[in-house]
């Protein structure tokens, strides 16, 4: 693909399982490691420090920069949110309720960071969240308790009018949080859609990915029309979206092995991974399996890769 270069760097720790990803105020990009049990930190250039969580098999997953300066991430198994400052030292913040599998982060319009606490199988167990949480950035918790659930919400991005919008994947539903606090949910009108993570794109609409149906949507915040994308690869299983430099929205297809590109108007392009990883029982195609994707500095895209144990770098020139 012309104007577009793409970098891979391999991680230190084996087998780390990098996830979420985001750019963190010191213009590095900061990255959870599910097994490894670390953050790590990339630079511009490629290079990489790791920071090991004192919470052994915490399972980090989502991760976003904070209004503090600090970057904010879940950690999935121990229950608990975690705070490492640009220098490396780490708090980790436990949850008033057991086993609330928090999952996805985001910095809210509050100036508090909000999640999601999962319910139901994610990976290797099940959780009992069904739960939007909110963090202080004084480490206080509190937690709003979702309409009746064994799902529970996933992903979760603020909206443009001050709301926090979340998925219901197994319930085909998107949600949304009033900053007064009303929990509103809209089921989708075509079935099976499971829509998994979602951004706010350029042109103030809710663009989703579907995990079931193989494509990029989009809700209009005011209307809840939903408009949807599919995807050329079969069973790309479309994971988290992100808005690019470029004004574009960028996905991940974790079993596709490929980056997408959809514009505001809805042209598609995929990019090919050039790394595979072998086959297992969590990545039947043999695929990098990439996942979390954001905006670096400058002119990139940056992504992590589940299997292939790499970070990528797209660099729109």
């Amino acid at each position: 693909m012309v104007g577009r270069q793409l970098t891979e760097f391999g991680l230190p720790t084996p087998a780390s399982f990098p996830a979420g990803i985001a750019l963190g105020p010191d213009g590095c990009l900061w990255f959870t490691q599910a097994r490894g049990n670390r953050i790590g930190r990339v630079t511009s250039d490629g290079d990489i420090s790791e920071y090991v969580l004192p919470t052994p098999a915490a399972a980090p997953a989502g991760i976003t920069a904070g209004p503090d300066g600090a970057l904010w991430f879940t950690e999935r198994n121990a229950n608990q949110i975690g705070r490492i400052e640009p220098g490396g030292a780490i708090k980790e913040f436990p949850l008033p309720n057991e086993n609330s599998g928090p999952i996805h982060i985001i910095a809210g319009a509050d100036g508090h960071l909000w999640f999601t606490e999962f319910a139901g199988q994610f990976v290797d167990r099940n959780y009992a969240g069904n739960r939007i949480g909110r963090i202080n950035l004084d480490g206080s918790v509190s937690e709003l308790e979702l309409p009746a659930s064994e799902t529970g919400p996933l992903g979760i991005v603020l909206g443009p009018d001050g709301s926090v919008w979340f998925t219901k994947p197994r319930e085909n539903v998107i949600g949304r949080v009033t900053p007064a606090g009303t929990v509103e949910e809209f089921p989708l009108q075509t079935p099976g859609r499971g829509p998994g993570n979602l951004a706010l794109g350029a042109d103030g609409g809710i663009w989703f990915t579907g995990f079931t149906a193989n494509s990029v949507g989009r809700m209009d915040p005011r209307s809840r029309r939903v408009t949807e994308f599919p995807i050329p690869t079969e069973r790309a299983f479309i994971d988290e979206i992100a808005v690019g430099p470029d004004g574009n929205l960028w996905f991940t297809q974790r079993f596709g092995n490929n980056i997408g590109r959809i514009s505001i108007k809805g042209e598609l392009i995929e990019m090919a991974i050039p790394t595979t990883a072998e086959p297992s029982d969590l990545n039947p195609p043999g695929s990098s399996g990439p996942v979390g994707i954001c905006a670096g500095p400058g002119q990139t895209i940056w992504f992590t890769e589940l299997f292939g144990n790499k970070i990528g770098r797209i660099a729109l020139t």
